[in-house]
């Protein structure tokens, strides 16, 4: 399994095979997931096909992928085609979905995969929708977050919001079925209070929030940062409740059809996800050591001077 949390080493759910690292220590630079499936720098147009590629005719298999719209290692790699392998073409975009409404896509074959919230995928699996996991991309942290204003809109007379105590009776938005829905449920049954939940998907509630009917919402990047630069407060990290037992996660899933089918195209694809979160951690991880030891020399330095 793998996780660009950190918390998880970046591992695939299906087996790998060793194979050279093209990404070790950077994400820029010209690279062809030939040059690690093919253990060459073979390009698409001189590399053989895959074995359960059914068309022999020169055509391609179309795959249809679908990320969220937040700054991930594998958001990069469809804009840089990356995931494209001879026999494949990978499309990638981004659907207006989120939680139930993405599992309906891939229930009816209209994406082939796709980053879901485990939220929703447990929703999914319990309607006897037929996915597979097929990798985790992270534990979700301070990047999902319960955002409220310090003073309420819809309650009269207005009163300020400090803790989700004071959320009692006020409009919280929330995309249905969500990591967010989950969480704020949990919220409202630890707190012993009721709100009144304002269902939407991320991309409306700026647009309710500038409008003043809603007090809070619960929501990722980047309606999250929108939200905090129009002066909310970041009230409730989803990475608190994670400290807490109840960890969200954003995971990869396959139609169960397209995994049968294709099954070494999709290991290419979590393999080159794995490949990907790996040298993002490795990178941050090497720009937080110079940023410590930066740090470090300056405050020693001060100290000099003193």
């Amino acid at each position: 399994l793998g996780s660009l949390g950190g918390q998880l080493s970046p591992h695939a759910a299906v087996s790998a095979v060793p194979a050279p690292d093209p990404l070790d220590g950077h994400l820029l630079g010209p690279f062809h997931p030939a040059e690690y499936l093919f253990g060459s720098d073979t390009r698409p147009a001189a590399a053989e096909p895959l074995p359960d590629l059914p068309a022999a005719n020169g055509s391609q298999v179309l795959v249809r992928m679908g990320p969220f719209a937040e700054p991930y290692p594998m958001v990069a790699a469809c804009a840089r085609g990356w995931f494209d392998l001879p026999g494949y073409r990978v499309e990638c975009s981004i659907p207006y979905a989120v939680g139930s409404h993405a599992t309906g896509l891939l229930d009816s074959g209209l994406v082939d995969v796709f980053l879901l919230g485990s939220t929703a995928l447990a929703a999914a699996l319990s309607r006897g929708v037929e996915l597979e996991l097929i990798y985790v991309n992270r534990v979700v942290h301070d990047d999902e977050a319960l955002v409220t204003r310090p003073v309420s809109a819809t309650a009269s007379p207005p009163r300020a919001i400090r803790s989700p105590k004071d959320l009692d009776g006020l409009a919280v938005a929330v995309p249905f079925g969500s990591t967010c829905h989950y969480h704020l449920i949990y919220l409202m049954q630890l707190f012993e209070i009721e709100v009144r939940m304002v269902f939407m998907p991320p991309s409306d509630m700026v647009a309710a929030w500038d409008a003043r009917t809603i007090d809070a919402a619960w929501v990722w990047n980047p309606a999250l940062t929108d939200l905090v630069q129009r002066g909310g407060v970041s009230l409730v990290p989803s990475g608190l409740l994670a400290e807490w037992g109840r960890p969200t996660l954003n995971l990869i899933v396959a139609r169960t059809a397209f995994l049968r089918a294709h099954p070494r195209a999709v290991r290419h694809l979590v393999r080159l996800m794995a490949m990907l979160d790996g040298a993002w951690v490795r990178e941050a991880s090497l720009a937080a050591a110079a940023d410590g030891l930066q740090r470090a020399e300056g405050m020693s330095g001060a100290a000099r001077q003193r």
